[in-house]
């Protein structure tokens, strides 16, 4: 705002910050707000407020990228130790990925009747080293036997699979592993139940070995590409990693006696292929 004729040493001048200031009396006039039960200036306050948030926000990381990046170009050494860092970072997100997915593992192989069987690591490797435009190829993940047909040598998995964010389902390979084998449709008969038949009889996708698959946005939306959201983040802080783990537990455990018995979670599947 414009000081007018005002010099800067004016007692009536006051500088104040949208940070600071202005948030904190926003706070205090949201709560009069929700006081009065005027919930519609309630809402346009909190809309304020989380442009605030968002402008206040941008600003702070600009200025401390811009101080990160002058403290590495400020010396050989600096410089180095930022490289070795860089190079590091891989290294770190697959060990956090293998982290969860481990600790589903062990959940899921201690509490149902199911044998998992994780990635190989050239699978973490190569999703974290290859160019961002073809990661969606494989991504890495773990799977648990459901249920053998031995006489048609096809074999039905509930995975877990890195797809950018977390997911889960259903999918079937060939007796030697191989992807979408031509008899799919034999595995027709492995559950009794009638959705499952209506999935496999309307699975058109012959390229794709998934019969169905949910996501987890809502319980864990870590970005596994770019690895830098909040949610991602938080996986490395002792306490929210454990609560994010819980919950994507909660969801399993709520639906999987369900999988094992039917092929399907209680809800009908978010995405069908």
């Amino acid at each position: 705002m414009s000081r007018g004729k005002l010099e800067p040493d004016n007692e009536s001048i006051k500088c104040i910050s949208f940070a600071d200031n202005i948030y904190d009396w926003l706070i205090e006039c949201a709560k009069i707000a929700e006081e009065k039960k005027s919930f519609g200036i309630k809402n346009a306050i909190n809309q304020y407020m989380t442009l605030i948030e968002k402008l206040t926000g941008a600003e702070q990381e600009d200025e401390s990228m811009d101080a990160i990046r002058k403290l590495i170009a400020s010396s050989k050494d600096n410089y180095l130790s930022a490289v070795k860092i860089a190079q590091s970072m891989n290294k770190v997100h697959i060990k956090k990925l293998q982290q969860l997915l481990n600790d589903l593992q062990k959940h899921i192989e201690d509490t149902w009747p199911l044998k998992g069987y994780m990635d190989e690591q050239s699978v973490f490797e190569n999703y974290y080293t290859r160019d961002k435009k073809s990661w969606r190829e494989n991504g890495p993940g773990v799977s648990f036997i459901l249920k053998k047909l031995e006489k048609e040598k096809l074999t039905v998995y509930f995975r877990f699979e890195v797809d950018g964010d977390l997911e889960y389902g259903v999918l079937f390979l060939g007796s030697s592993q191989e992807w979408c084998p031509k008899k799919y449709k034999k595995i027709r008969d492995a559950f009794p139940s009638e959705q499952w038949q209506k999935i496999i009889d309307n699975h058109e996708d012959k390229d794709n070995c998934w019969l169905w698959w949910n996501d987890l946005r809502g319980v864990l939306d870590a970005d596994f590409v770019d690895c830098c959201n909040d949610d991602y983040v938080q996986l490395f802080d002792p306490r929210s990693y454990e609560e994010k783990l819980n919950k994507i537990k909660d969801v399993i455990n709520a639906n999987m006696q369900n999988i094992i018995n039917n092929g399907i979670p209680n809800e009908e599947p978010h995405h069908l292929i």
